[in-house]
């Protein structure tokens, strides 16, 4: 379906089934559409962006279902969307949809809110955003499950661009061939804000199996357990800053990740304060089986037990700057 004029086109419950077309497989409109209560499986499309549908200005989706769509070899496996407003997805879910880059969604907006989805099973066979691609000044994911994605190159279950806020959201089992198994947030200029979220089982083949940041990043009452950082000299098992800005991790629980070289738990590029915090079994084969610090290290009020630097320093704890340790 092809939709053209000036005009704002809503669509209620309708399903879209095996489609194909050069881009927008299913749907394809340069006006604003609003998506509620809808399902589109199997849609194709075959030489650009878009396997279910291309948007030019702007989307809205509520309450549908994004099944098995397909952008092989270009963008947005169930959605490519750009728009000039904000773009808002609410209790959606995106399974099994594949494409290049962004195997879930890709948006080029200026603010994204996605609030209670599920990013499931999507691919990015050709670079990043298995499940989500937020080419976005400012991200908003509220209460949003992303699971067993995968991305050739970074951020298999999230990648965004701009400033990021999570909450209350989980990654689960997603695989990144490089960079950040579950998160990647890839702008130094913007914020990395995640709370109350959990981390679990997400790997990395090279930095942060859990998170990598380019991002400034503030982290709080997250729970990491059984990310890795898996290649030859992977760094982060579950969050890897390369921000030479402060991080700070505050009530969070770090426990059996691991990477090949530095960081079994985190390892940073700038300053690091963690406080009210626990690493338990987490491991690393090089340095910091909990934490590797390279910058000013402030720990208060945390615990560490079984933690592991299989053949260099500091088990718990390895530090190569100012280093504070407090009750």
């Amino acid at each position: 379906m092809a939709l053209f004029g000036n005009c704002t086109f809503k669509l209620t419950g309708a399903s879209f089934d095996g489609n194909m077309g050069y881009s927008g497989g299913a749907l394809h409109s340069p006006n604003p559409i609003t998506i509620i209560t809808a399902t589109f499986s199997n849609n194709v499309a075959s030489a650009g962006n878009g396997g279910a549908i291309l948007a030019l200005n702007g989307i809205t989706v509520t309450g549908s279902n994004f099944h098995s769509n397909s952008a092989d070899g270009y963008r947005g496996g169930a959605i490519w969307a750009t728009s000039n407003t904000t773009v808002t997805i609410t209790t959606s879910t995106f399974d099994g949809n594949k494409a290049a880059i962004g195997g879930g969604i890709e948006i080029n907006a200026p603010v994204v809110i996605v609030t209670d989805s599920h990013f499931l099973n999507n691919s990015a066979l050709g670079g990043n955003g298995g499940g989500a691609y937020l080419a976005t000044p400012s991200s908003t994911i509220t209460t949003v499950e992303f699971a067993n994605n995968n991305a050739v190159l970074v951020g298999a279950g999230l990648y965004t661009q701009g400033a990021t806020t999570v909450k209350t959201s989980t990654f689960t089992a997603n695989a990144a061939g490089s960079d950040g198994g579950g998160l990647m947030c890839d702008s130094a200029a913007n914020t990395l804000s995640v709370t109350l979220s959990t981390f679990d089982s997400n790997s990395a083949g090279e930095n942060g199996g859990g998170i990598n940041t380019k991002c400034v990043p503030t982290l709080s009452r997250n729970t990491y357990n059984l990310n890795m950082a898996t290649g030859g000299a992977a760094n982060g098992g579950a969050v890897y800053s390369s921000s030479t800005s402060a991080t700070t991790e505050t009530l969070s629980t770090y426990s059996r990740n691991s990477a090949t070289l530095n960081g079994g738990g985190i390892i940073t590029s700038g300053p690091l304060t963690i406080s009210q915090a626990n690493f338990d079994s987490n491991s690393a084969g090089q340095q910091g089986g909990g934490i590797f610090g390279t910058q000013t290290l402030s720990i208060s009020s945390v615990a560490f037990s079984n933690n592991v630097a299989s053949a260099s320093h500091g088990g718990g704890v390895s530090s190569s700057g100012t280093f504070t340790i407090s009750d």
